[in-house]
Protein backbone atom coordinates (compact mmCIF):
# COMPACT_ATOMS: atom_id res chain seq x y z
CA UNK A 1 0.00 0.00 0.00
CA UNK A 2 1.17 3.52 -0.80
CA UNK A 3 0.63 6.16 1.89
CA UNK A 4 1.22 9.89 1.45
CA UNK A 5 1.86 11.80 4.68
CA UNK A 6 1.80 15.56 4.98
CA UNK A 7 3.39 17.15 8.04
CA UNK A 8 5.83 19.89 9.05
CA UNK A 9 8.97 18.05 8.00
CA UNK A 10 10.77 21.14 6.71
CA UNK A 11 10.78 23.19 9.94
CA UNK A 12 14.32 23.79 11.20
CA UNK A 13 13.65 22.08 14.48
CA UNK A 14 14.77 18.78 16.05
CA UNK A 15 11.26 17.77 17.12
CA UNK A 16 9.83 18.38 13.65
CA UNK A 17 12.25 16.14 11.76
CA UNK A 18 12.16 13.44 14.44
CA UNK A 19 8.35 13.23 14.50
CA UNK A 20 8.39 13.06 10.69
CA UNK A 21 10.82 10.15 10.73
CA UNK A 22 8.90 8.35 13.49
CA UNK A 23 5.60 8.74 11.60
CA UNK A 24 7.16 7.30 8.47
CA UNK A 25 8.58 4.29 10.31
CA UNK A 26 5.38 3.55 12.25
CA UNK A 27 3.30 3.53 9.07
CA UNK A 28 5.77 1.35 7.17
CA UNK A 29 4.55 -1.79 8.94
CA UNK A 30 3.35 -4.56 6.60
CA UNK A 31 5.83 -3.25 4.02
CA UNK A 32 3.79 -0.15 3.20
CA UNK A 33 5.45 2.49 1.07
CA UNK A 34 5.35 5.83 2.91
CA UNK A 35 5.94 9.09 1.07
CA UNK A 36 6.35 12.44 2.83
CA UNK A 37 4.76 15.19 0.74
CA UNK A 38 7.27 17.99 0.20
CA UNK A 39 4.87 20.77 1.17
CA UNK A 40 6.54 23.91 2.49
CA UNK A 41 4.56 26.89 3.75
CA UNK A 42 5.52 29.72 1.35
CA UNK A 43 6.31 32.10 4.23
CA UNK A 44 8.70 29.53 5.71
CA UNK A 45 10.61 28.68 2.55
CA UNK A 46 14.34 29.33 2.29
CA UNK A 47 15.54 32.76 3.37
CA UNK A 48 11.96 33.94 3.95
CA UNK A 49 12.07 31.84 7.12
CA UNK A 50 14.59 34.31 8.47
CA UNK A 51 11.89 36.98 8.34
CA UNK A 52 9.75 34.75 10.57
CA UNK A 53 12.65 34.38 13.03
CA UNK A 54 13.24 38.15 13.03
CA UNK A 55 9.62 39.34 13.03
CA UNK A 56 9.99 40.97 16.47
CA UNK A 57 12.56 43.43 15.04
CA UNK A 58 10.61 46.20 13.33
CA UNK A 59 13.63 48.31 12.38
CA UNK A 60 14.87 47.61 8.86
CA UNK A 61 18.45 48.27 9.99
CA UNK A 62 18.19 45.79 12.87
CA UNK A 63 16.66 43.17 10.62
CA UNK A 64 19.48 43.65 8.13
CA UNK A 65 22.15 43.28 10.80
CA UNK A 66 20.54 40.18 12.27
CA UNK A 67 20.17 38.60 8.83
CA UNK A 68 23.93 38.83 8.41
CA UNK A 69 24.46 37.39 11.90
CA UNK A 70 22.00 34.55 11.33
CA UNK A 71 23.18 33.50 7.86
CA UNK A 72 25.75 30.96 9.20
CA UNK A 73 23.01 29.53 11.44
CA UNK A 74 20.66 29.13 8.47
CA UNK A 75 23.36 27.30 6.53
CA UNK A 76 24.04 25.00 9.49
CA UNK A 77 20.30 24.33 9.90
CA UNK A 78 20.11 23.22 6.30
CA UNK A 79 23.01 20.83 6.80
CA UNK A 80 21.71 19.40 10.10
CA UNK A 81 17.99 19.08 9.39
CA UNK A 82 18.14 18.77 5.62
CA UNK A 83 20.89 16.17 5.98
CA UNK A 84 18.86 14.09 8.44
CA UNK A 85 15.80 14.14 6.17
CA UNK A 86 17.88 13.20 3.14
CA UNK A 87 19.44 10.27 5.01
CA UNK A 88 16.37 8.84 6.74
CA UNK A 89 13.13 10.23 5.30
CA UNK A 90 11.42 9.62 1.96
CA UNK A 91 10.57 13.24 1.11
CA UNK A 92 9.09 13.16 -2.38
CA UNK A 93 9.69 15.64 -5.17
CA UNK A 94 10.50 19.34 -5.31
CA UNK A 95 9.11 21.71 -2.65
CA UNK A 96 5.47 22.60 -3.33
CA UNK A 97 3.59 25.57 -1.88
CA UNK A 98 -0.06 24.75 -2.61
CA UNK A 99 -2.49 21.96 -3.42
CA UNK A 100 -2.19 22.38 -7.19
CA UNK A 101 1.58 21.92 -7.06
CA UNK A 102 1.22 18.88 -4.78
CA UNK A 103 -1.28 17.30 -7.18
CA UNK A 104 1.19 17.70 -10.05
CA UNK A 105 4.18 16.53 -8.01
CA UNK A 106 2.84 13.53 -6.07
CA UNK A 107 1.90 10.06 -7.33
CA UNK A 108 -1.55 8.71 -6.56
CA UNK A 109 -1.75 6.91 -3.21
CA UNK A 110 -4.07 4.47 -1.47
CA UNK A 111 -4.21 6.48 1.75
CA UNK A 112 -3.60 10.16 2.57
CA UNK A 113 -2.50 11.03 6.08
CA UNK A 114 -2.15 14.32 7.93
CA UNK A 115 0.75 13.69 10.27
CA UNK A 116 1.78 15.05 13.63
CA UNK A 117 3.00 18.54 14.67
CA UNK A 118 0.91 21.72 14.78
CA UNK A 119 -0.47 21.24 11.29
CA UNK A 120 -3.90 22.57 12.24
CA UNK A 121 -2.78 25.65 14.16
CA UNK A 122 -4.02 28.70 12.20
CA UNK A 123 -1.89 31.02 14.34
CA UNK A 124 1.48 29.47 13.53
CA UNK A 125 0.46 28.68 9.94
CA UNK A 126 -1.07 32.08 9.20
CA UNK A 127 -4.45 30.46 8.40
CA UNK A 128 -5.99 27.03 7.91
CA UNK A 129 -3.78 25.62 5.16
CA UNK A 130 -5.72 23.31 2.76
CA UNK A 131 -2.71 21.04 2.05
CA UNK A 132 -2.56 20.07 5.74
CA UNK A 133 -6.10 18.73 5.32
CA UNK A 134 -5.06 16.59 2.32
CA UNK A 135 -7.11 18.76 -0.06
CA UNK A 136 -4.72 17.74 -2.84
CA UNK A 137 -6.04 14.14 -2.71
CA UNK A 138 -8.28 13.01 -5.53
CA UNK A 139 -12.02 12.82 -4.85
CA UNK A 140 -12.98 9.66 -2.98
CA UNK A 141 -9.52 8.89 -1.67
CA UNK A 142 -9.40 8.05 2.03
CA UNK A 143 -7.97 10.57 4.49
CA UNK A 144 -6.84 9.99 8.09
CA UNK A 145 -4.96 12.01 10.68
CA UNK A 146 -2.15 10.63 12.82
CA UNK A 147 -1.52 12.52 16.09
CA UNK A 148 -2.28 15.86 14.44
CA UNK A 149 -2.24 18.95 16.65
CA UNK A 150 -4.15 22.23 16.85
CA UNK A 151 -1.54 23.51 19.32
CA UNK A 152 -4.20 25.53 21.15
CA UNK A 153 -7.19 24.76 23.38
CA UNK A 154 -9.61 26.55 21.05
CA UNK A 155 -9.40 27.99 17.54
CA UNK A 156 -10.91 31.36 16.67
CA UNK A 157 -14.61 31.34 15.78
CA UNK A 158 -13.89 32.57 12.26
CA UNK A 159 -12.10 29.30 11.41
CA UNK A 160 -14.68 26.85 12.74
CA UNK A 161 -16.94 26.45 9.70
CA UNK A 162 -14.01 25.81 7.34
CA UNK A 163 -12.33 23.55 9.87
CA UNK A 164 -15.44 21.40 10.17
CA UNK A 165 -15.82 21.11 6.39
CA UNK A 166 -12.22 19.91 6.09
CA UNK A 167 -12.38 17.40 8.96
CA UNK A 168 -15.67 15.85 7.79
CA UNK A 169 -13.77 14.37 4.84
CA UNK A 170 -11.62 12.19 7.11
CA UNK A 171 -12.53 8.55 7.77
CA UNK A 172 -10.51 8.45 11.02
CA UNK A 173 -9.24 11.28 13.19
CA UNK A 174 -6.54 11.11 15.84
CA UNK A 175 -4.92 14.00 17.67
CA UNK A 176 -2.26 14.21 20.36
CA UNK A 177 -4.06 16.42 22.90
CA UNK A 178 -7.21 15.96 24.94
CA UNK A 179 -8.29 19.48 23.99
CA UNK A 180 -8.11 18.48 20.32
CA UNK A 181 -10.47 15.56 20.91
CA UNK A 182 -12.93 17.87 22.68
CA UNK A 183 -12.73 20.45 19.90
CA UNK A 184 -13.56 17.85 17.26
CA UNK A 185 -16.36 16.37 19.37
CA UNK A 186 -17.96 19.81 19.67
CA UNK A 187 -18.13 19.82 15.86
CA UNK A 188 -20.14 16.58 15.97
CA UNK A 189 -17.32 14.21 14.98
CA UNK A 190 -15.26 11.61 16.78
CA UNK A 191 -11.52 11.57 17.40
CA UNK A 192 -9.11 9.59 19.53
CA UNK A 193 -6.13 10.86 21.48
CA UNK A 194 -2.92 9.00 20.70
CA UNK A 195 0.76 9.47 21.42
CA UNK A 196 3.06 11.74 19.48
CA UNK A 197 4.89 9.43 17.01
CA UNK A 198 8.22 10.08 18.76
CA UNK A 199 6.71 8.58 21.92
CA UNK A 200 4.93 5.82 20.06
CA UNK A 201 8.22 4.62 18.54
CA UNK A 202 9.58 3.95 22.06
CA UNK A 203 12.94 4.48 23.74
CA UNK A 204 14.72 1.50 22.14
CA UNK A 205 13.97 2.94 18.72
CA UNK A 206 15.92 6.12 19.61
CA UNK A 207 18.74 4.70 21.76
CA UNK A 208 20.48 3.39 18.63
CA UNK A 209 21.15 7.00 17.61
CA UNK A 210 22.82 7.95 20.91
CA UNK A 211 26.33 6.67 20.17
CA UNK A 212 29.16 7.13 22.64
CA UNK A 213 29.10 9.62 25.48
CA UNK A 214 30.97 12.83 24.55
CA UNK A 215 30.63 14.89 27.74
CA UNK A 216 32.45 13.01 30.50
CA UNK A 217 31.20 15.02 33.50
CA UNK A 218 27.64 14.66 34.78
CA UNK A 219 25.52 17.53 33.49
CA UNK A 220 22.24 19.39 33.52
CA UNK A 221 21.03 19.75 29.94
CA UNK A 222 19.20 22.89 28.79
CA UNK A 223 17.10 22.77 25.63
CA UNK A 224 15.38 26.14 25.27
CA UNK A 225 13.34 27.35 22.29
CA UNK A 226 12.08 30.66 23.68
CA UNK A 227 14.36 33.47 24.77
CA UNK A 228 13.92 34.28 28.47
CA UNK A 229 16.33 35.76 31.01
CA UNK A 230 14.28 34.20 33.81
CA UNK A 231 14.70 30.79 32.21
CA UNK A 232 18.46 31.36 31.93
CA UNK A 233 18.67 32.39 35.60
CA UNK A 234 16.67 29.36 36.68
CA UNK A 235 18.90 26.99 34.69
CA UNK A 236 22.04 28.48 36.26
CA UNK A 237 20.51 28.25 39.75
CA UNK A 238 19.39 24.64 39.21
CA UNK A 239 22.78 23.44 37.94
CA UNK A 240 24.48 25.00 40.97
CA UNK A 241 21.86 23.50 43.29
CA UNK A 242 22.42 20.06 41.77
CA UNK A 243 26.19 20.50 41.70
CA UNK A 244 26.44 19.59 38.02
CA UNK A 245 27.83 21.21 34.90
CA UNK A 246 25.32 23.20 32.83
CA UNK A 247 25.28 22.14 29.16
CA UNK A 248 23.17 24.11 26.69
CA UNK A 249 21.98 23.02 23.26
CA UNK A 250 22.24 26.21 21.20
CA UNK A 251 19.92 26.23 18.20
CA UNK A 252 21.63 29.39 16.85
CA UNK A 253 25.27 30.44 16.82
CA UNK A 254 24.53 33.77 18.51
CA UNK A 255 23.25 31.87 21.59
CA UNK A 256 26.85 31.04 22.53
CA UNK A 257 26.74 34.06 24.90
CA UNK A 258 24.14 32.34 27.12
CA UNK A 259 25.21 30.63 30.33
CA UNK A 260 26.51 27.06 30.36
CA UNK A 261 28.77 25.00 28.13
CA UNK A 262 27.46 25.56 24.60
CA UNK A 263 26.86 22.77 22.11
CA UNK A 264 26.29 24.69 18.89
CA UNK A 265 23.57 23.33 16.60
CA UNK A 266 24.42 19.64 17.06
CA UNK A 267 23.46 17.02 14.51
CA UNK A 268 20.13 15.32 15.14
CA UNK A 269 21.94 12.21 16.35
CA UNK A 270 24.09 14.30 18.73
CA UNK A 271 20.94 16.02 20.02
CA UNK A 272 19.48 12.62 20.93
CA UNK A 273 22.78 11.64 22.56
CA UNK A 274 22.82 14.76 24.74
CA UNK A 275 19.43 13.80 26.18
CA UNK A 276 20.37 10.16 26.59
CA UNK A 277 23.45 10.88 28.72
CA UNK A 278 22.07 13.88 30.67
CA UNK A 279 21.60 13.65 34.44
CA UNK A 280 18.88 16.29 34.52
CA UNK A 281 16.98 18.24 31.84
CA UNK A 282 15.49 21.74 31.87
CA UNK A 283 13.37 22.55 28.83
CA UNK A 284 10.50 24.61 27.44
CA UNK A 285 10.11 22.23 24.50
CA UNK A 286 7.45 19.57 23.96
CA UNK A 287 9.88 17.15 22.35
CA UNK A 288 12.50 18.04 24.95
CA UNK A 289 9.98 16.85 27.54
CA UNK A 290 9.20 13.77 25.43
CA UNK A 291 12.84 12.66 25.23
CA UNK A 292 13.33 13.34 28.95
CA UNK A 293 10.51 10.88 29.60
CA UNK A 294 11.67 8.35 27.00
CA UNK A 295 15.15 8.23 28.53
CA UNK A 296 13.80 8.29 32.11
CA UNK A 297 15.44 11.55 33.17
CA UNK A 298 14.73 13.81 36.08
CA UNK A 299 13.54 17.01 34.44
CA UNK A 300 11.73 20.33 34.69
CA UNK A 301 9.42 21.75 32.03
CA UNK A 302 8.99 25.50 31.90
CA UNK A 303 5.96 26.30 29.78
CA UNK A 304 6.61 28.57 26.78
CA UNK A 305 4.62 31.84 26.50
CA UNK A 306 2.55 30.40 23.62
CA UNK A 307 1.24 26.95 22.72
CA UNK A 308 2.04 25.27 26.04
CA UNK A 309 -1.11 23.13 25.83
CA UNK A 310 0.69 20.06 24.50
CA UNK A 311 3.29 20.04 27.31
CA UNK A 312 0.60 20.61 29.93
CA UNK A 313 -1.48 17.78 28.45
CA UNK A 314 1.53 15.45 28.38
CA UNK A 315 2.48 16.05 32.01
CA UNK A 316 -1.12 15.54 33.05
CA UNK A 317 -1.31 12.24 31.16
CA UNK A 318 1.74 10.80 32.96
CA UNK A 319 0.71 12.39 36.28
CA UNK A 320 3.82 14.55 36.53
CA UNK A 321 2.26 18.00 36.86
CA UNK A 322 4.85 18.80 39.54
CA UNK A 323 7.52 18.81 36.81
CA UNK A 324 6.16 22.13 35.59
CA UNK A 325 7.95 25.13 37.10
CA UNK A 326 6.84 28.69 36.35
CA UNK A 327 9.58 31.20 35.56
CA UNK A 328 8.27 33.76 38.04
CA UNK A 329 8.23 31.29 40.94
CA UNK A 330 10.84 31.32 43.69
CA UNK A 331 13.43 28.90 42.29
CA UNK A 332 12.79 25.34 43.38
CA UNK A 333 13.20 21.80 42.12
CA UNK A 334 10.56 19.09 42.33
CA UNK A 335 10.84 17.39 45.72
CA UNK A 336 10.23 13.79 44.67
CA UNK A 337 12.06 11.62 42.17
CA UNK A 338 10.04 10.37 39.22
CA UNK A 339 8.61 6.88 39.58
CA UNK A 340 9.28 5.68 36.05
CA UNK A 341 7.71 2.30 36.73
CA UNK A 342 4.34 4.06 36.96
CA UNK A 343 5.09 6.47 34.09
CA UNK A 344 6.05 3.60 31.79
CA UNK A 345 2.83 1.73 32.62
CA UNK A 346 0.84 4.75 31.47
CA UNK A 347 2.94 5.17 28.35
CA UNK A 348 2.66 1.47 27.48
CA UNK A 349 -1.13 1.69 27.66
CA UNK A 350 -1.09 4.80 25.46
CA UNK A 351 1.32 3.09 23.06
CA UNK A 352 -1.11 0.20 22.76
CA UNK A 353 -3.94 2.64 21.92
CA UNK A 354 -1.71 4.23 19.29
CA UNK A 355 -0.87 0.86 17.74
CA UNK A 356 -4.56 -0.05 17.68
CA UNK A 357 -5.28 3.16 15.78
CA UNK A 358 -2.49 2.37 13.29
CA UNK A 359 -3.96 -1.11 12.78
CA UNK A 360 -7.39 0.47 12.24
CA UNK A 361 -6.30 2.89 9.53
CA UNK A 362 -4.16 0.27 7.75
CA UNK A 363 -6.69 -2.58 7.97
CA UNK A 364 -7.81 -4.06 4.64
CA UNK A 365 -6.00 -1.39 2.65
Amino acid sequence: MKIIVITKHYVKNYGSVLQTYATQELLKRNKNEVIIANYVLPQSAGMRYMDVVLRKHTSRLKRGIFKIILLPTMLRWEKVFGGFLKKYVNVYGDPAGDCAALERELPEADLYCTGSDQVWNPQTNGDLQPPYFCEFAKEGKERVSFAASFGVKQVDEKYKAALKSYLEKYSALSVRETSGVRMIERMGMQAVEILDPVFAAGSEFWVRFAGKRKIKKSYVLVYQLNSSKKFDSYAKWASEKLGKQLVRICTRYDQIVKNGKSVLIPSVEEWISLFYYADYVITDSFHGTVFSLLFEKEFVSIYPPKFSERIENLLSMVKLEDRHVAEDDTPELPKNKIDYKEVNKILENERQKTNEFIDLILKDK
